[in-house]
């Protein structure tokens, strides 16, 4: 019967994905299911069930906070236009004779900075896919070079909400975590990147023109004010824990730079900036 509870539950929470259902509500479900169970199979009271939940809630609500801060900034600095400068001056390194391994080096990098591999894909990647479609390369390996890149560097970001979680869970610092990361993310990484420097010198690509890429950059400056002074804010936000400031101070402070630069530089309204905090740009 456990097992059954337990099937239910991950069918519920998948079925909230495939229809675009908020995923609170098949937690939610699922967690008055197990309630249920031990209250009648097992003979626990309500009153015993809620106190688990309310302390185990308790108990991480520090991973809570940080991953409520992870949404923030990840939309804030889209609309601050930190992300978007991001992807902007990258074009500039970008060149399609070997752009399986600067697609890949590119994907770690923002993925490093934004904290999350999915954001990264779903930003970044997307773009880079309509690069790459433009100078007609091989998209399969172009998509590959993407996610690889996103989510291999997404491991070592410490504004990354599954290695926040591992730091709360195993009560450990970034520092220590980083150092010992590195001994499996840098064979894994060097690996990956020769893979796809070796599939760049097997392409062949005729089309040389940069329209593609001018089209990307001009859309981004109609939308966005750039420069190169907002790459600074992730930079920092990156460096902080380094100086053994919590993940979650380093988050709040990209957080509240980014909200700032959203109202004054891309003058956006406090209203506006905060709906973008609350439910994504």
């Amino acid at each position: 019967m456990k097992y059954l509870i337990a099937a239910t539950s991950v069918i519920i929470i998948a079925i909230c994905i495939l229809l675009g259902i908020p995923l609170y509500l098949g937690f939610f479900v699922s967690a008055v299911l197990n309630m249920l169970y031990y209250k009648f199979r097992e003979d626990y009271t309500m009153k015993e069930l809620i106190s688990y939940y309310l302390t185990g809630a308790l108990e991480h609500r520090v991973i809570y906070g940080i991953i409520l801060l992870i949404g923030g900034i990840v939309t804030v600095w889209i609309a601050s236009g930190i992300v978007p400068s991001l992807i902007y001056y990258g074009f500039e390194l970008i060149s399609v004779n070997y752009i399986f391994t600067i697609s890949f080096l590119f994907t770690s990098i923002v993925s490093i900075f934004m904290g999350t591999a999915l954001g990264t894909i779903s930003t970044v990647g997307i773009a880079l896919m309509g690069i790459g479609k433009g100078y007609g390369v091989d998209l399969h390996v172009l998509l590959g070079a993407i996610v690889s890149g996103a989510f291999i560097a997404d491991k070592i970001s410490p504004i990354s909400g599954l290695h926040n979680l591992l730091l709360v869970v195993t009560e450990t610092n970034y520092k220590s975590v980083f150092k010992e990361m590195m001994k499996t993310f840098i064979p894994v990484y060097l690996l990956s990147l020769l893979f796809f420097i070796y599939k760049d010198f097997q392409m062949s690509v005729s089309v040389s023109s940069l329209e593609t890429v001018s089209l990307y950059k001009e859309m981004i400056v109609s939308y966005f004010s750039i420069s190169k002074l907002l790459l600074m804010v992730p930079v920092v936000v990156i460096v902080l824990p380094f100086f053994k400031v919590k993940a979650k101070f380093a988050l709040l402070i990209g957080t509240i730079i980014g909200t700032i630069i959203t109202i004054v530089v891309q003058g956006k309204s406090i209203i506006k900036t905060i709906n973008i905090l609350l439910f994504g740009f």
